[in-house]
């Protein structure tokens, strides 16, 4: 909704699309004007995963879906992707040393 609304120099009326974030700038090869606040994702057994920025943390062990493996949620280890360096998701970095932070930061 906020992308249509910039699109067409609209301004939303208060309440409005309060969640809708303007992908414009992405489309147009710049920067965006604010930072998108984390994202939860939920898959089809009930495993949640929390999207930051690159990274994201999935907070159970398996596929979290249909692939393999499967396992039910909540159950460790977890998962932690950057999506911009592995966006197939090949590579788990929750033993990495130098995402601690990150991971600390995201549970």
């Amino acid at each position: 909704m906020a992308t249509f609304g910039e699109v067409v120099d609209a301004t939303l009326p208060e309440g409005a699309g309060e969640d809708s974030f303007s992908v414009l700038p992405f489309f147009l090869g710049q920067e965006p004007a604010q930072a998108r606040a984390p994202i939860v994702h939920h898959s089809v057994n009930g495993t949640f995963a929390l999207r930051d920025g690159p990274w994201k943390l999935v907070f159970g062990s398996g596929s979290g879906g249909r692939g393999r493996p499967r396992s039910a949620p909540w159950r460790e280890p977890y998962q932690l992707y950057n999506m911009h360096d592995d966006p197939s998701e090949t590579t788990n970095r929750i033993d990495d040393p130098n995402c601690a932070e990150v991971v600390q930061r995201l549970i």
